[in-house]
């Protein structure tokens, strides 16, 4: 018996419609798969298979609990509603890191009888990685308003001496490598506005721009601010880890204001660091 007999339950007019049903069910951009009322595969459309990269004999006629078990899925909504016979929606990962939002729905013949779950499934990677990066975004915004010191008027190239016109002129020319840089001037002279210059004419300039105040950073948490921990690495540290400002920057420029605050150990290792701008 087929999918389509099982759900119309008349296997004259099933044998008529299948080729139809399942072109019709092919052509939907959402996944579809559909489960007996025991949880054994009976149908997957194609973009089932091109947003899991599953093969479909590998899944057909398979109890999905033991596709579970192997670890292909990380979770069965297709079991959830054969245990309460109620629709439900999970998130669900696979192997390949792909999220999927599934939603399943309870079929019933004419006596109330549970026949099949059809599952319908939409890739959520892209969404979820949007909102990872809006995260992101507003950490970069909150550690800016944290550990920098002042803000700057985009209007800052306007009457400027020989000397300060050929400094510019000469970052401009570099702001286009990768290579570490080094400002030095005193207090007041404008570092960080030649800083903000470099990223605005480099590569970067369309990625964030972080600065960071080494001066009001505090010891105990440099290294764990800049290069970030797993989950428990120490007492107080978040469940989830926390990703350091060199990943949250990443492809960006992150500035270190008063650098030679820091413990030279730390000096040390932000020279390993690739395409760091200090």
């Amino acid at each position: 018996m087929t999918w389509v007999n099982l759900l119309a339950n008349n296997s004259k007019d099933a044998d008529i419609s299948y080729q139809i049903l399942t072109s019709i069910m092919n052509a939907l951009d959402d996944g579809v798969y559909i489960t007996d009322h025991l949880g054994t595969t009976l149908f997957v459309n194609d973009a089932y298979l091109k947003l899991t990269h599953l093969n479909r004999e590998d899944l057909i006629d398979h109890p999905i609990q033991d596709l579970v078990n192997q670890g292909v899925f990380s979770r069965s909504v297709s079991m959830d509603v054969i245990q309460t016979h109620q629709k439900t929606t999970i998130l669900q990962s696979l192997q390949n890191h792909t999220e999927l939002l599934v939603t399943g729905h309870p079929v019933f013949d004419q006596e109330n009888q549970l026949i099949a779950v059809i599952t319908s499934v939409r890739d959520i990677t892209v969404l979820l990685q949007a909102q990872k990066d809006q995260k992101e975004l507003e950490d970069i915004r909150n550690t800016q308003k944290k550990y920098s010191t002042r803000k700057l008027n985009d209007n800052y190239l306007t009457n400027l001496s020989d000397s300060t016109n050929k400094t510019f002129n000469r970052a401009k020319r570099i702001a286009h490598s990768d290579i570490k840089i080094l400002i030095q001037g005193n207090t007041g002279t404008g570092k960080t506005v030649l800083a903000r210059f470099i990223h605005k004419n480099s590569p970067r300039k369309d990625q964030p721009f972080l600065e960071i105040n080494c001066a009001t950073m505090p010891d105990g948490l440099l290294e764990s601010e800049l290069f970030g921990y797993v989950p428990g690495a120490f007492t107080g540290a978040l469940q989830k880890g926390k990703k350091g400002l060199f990943e949250v920057v990443n492809g960006g420029t992150l500035f270190f204001d008063e650098v030679g605050d820091l413990p030279l150990a730390l000096q040390a290792k932000l020279l390993k660091i690739g395409r760091a701008h200090v």
